[in-house]
């Protein structure tokens, strides 16, 4: 089943798993020398820099702003409704796409007769990296129309940003004329320069893990009664999500532990629950965008921020043409 493999290569995602060649505890501590060297850099105008580009929520509605840097500070440039990740002279806008399916109905299915000879539907979702004023474009995620299924429903959920690594979360839907439908959702993670999954974790950065924010997690779930043998058996970390607190990154880590369906939260399947630990220590691959420049933080205080990007003048001209 396509939702059992969604589980298992998102656990994978996070160490080693690729596609075509592409991936609590206290808040982690940031190293003060570098967070000061940062805020000097945004107020003298970092070498190279002429802006900012940060994405994340406002009022759960998805957007980018970007900023010049003008002696010294940020003055507001414009904005858009997507997710916008620079690097060099590049900008990289992240567009998706909706496409509407018709699926047999259950009596086809099935091979029965009778008056169930309505139409089934759903939906397939493809997300991919779109060179800004360029022709460079890079699929990140895609779905096969779905076998046996009257009801099939498959979106992408943007998660967070650090440097051209882009996290998001695929969610996957069927019904296939059995008791119930079900939900199962799986993690990637894509450079979006090349458009392969990559790497998150080191094997040891893992294990880590495991036995840090995975032991609280063990407990969490043995104190909430998941496990009926007391073992802890079952409990895999599936997803991480990078976001801003403060302007300090953040990565929360979810686990999942399998349960009945009438137990589950919804949060990741329709048979597990979860838990989501703050990571004590942040990933070696993450630790480039570990705080956002001072002088930009009052200008995001109002924005749940989930990346952000320094500009060069090619990209601030660039991002100042329309948006088509």
């Amino acid at each position: 089943m396509r939702r059992r493999c969604l589980w298992f290569c998102a656990c994978l995602s996070l160490i080693a798993c690729s596609r075509a060649a592409p991936s609590s505890t206290p808040r982690a501590a940031v190293d003060v020398a570098s967070a000061k060297q940062e805020s000097n850099g945004a107020a003298q105008g970092e070498p190279g820099a002429r802006g900012y580009l940060a994405w994340g929520y406002h009022k759960e509605q998805l957007v980018s702003r970007w900023y010049s840097l003008e002696r010294g500070h940020v003055v507001e440039a414009g904005s858009a409704p997507a997710v916008m990740i620079a690097d060099g002279d590049t900008v990289w806008r992240i567009d998706h796409q909706e496409t509407k399916l018709e699926l047999p109905s259950c009596a086809v299915i099935l091979g029965t007769t009778g008056p169930d000879d309505s139409k089934g539907e759903g939906t397939l979702t493809q997300v991919w990296a779109q060179e800004l004023g360029g022709a460079r474009r890079h699929m990140l995620v895609s779905a096969e129309r779905p076998e046996g299924a009257t009801e099939y429903q498959h979106s992408v959920r943007m998660l967070g940003s650090v440097g051209t690594l882009l996290f998001l979360e695929e969610s996957e839907y069927d019904y296939s004329c059995g008791a119930h439908g079900g939900t199962s959702k799986g993690f990637v993670a894509a450079d979006v320069k090349s458009g392969f999954n990559t790497d998150v974790l080191t094997p040891t950065e893992r294990s880590k893990i495991d036995r840090a924010e995975g032991v609280l997690a063990r407990r969490w779930f043995l104190g909430e009664g998941v496990f009926p043998e007391d073992d802890g058996d079952g409990v895999e970390l599936v997803r991480l999500v990078p976001h801003y607190v403060r302007g300090a990154l953040t990565v929360d880590a979810l686990f999942a532990a399998p349960t009945c369906y009438a137990c589950s939260d919804g949060e990741w399947s329709s048979y597990t629950t979860t838990k989501s630990i703050e990571l004590a220590v942040i990933p070696a691959r993450l630790r480039e965008g570990s705080r956002l420049p001072a002088s930009l933080q009052a200008e995001l205080e109002e924005l749940d921020v989930r990346g952000f990007s320094r500009l060069s003048k090619a990209n601030l001209d660039r991002l100042s043409q329309p948006q088509p």
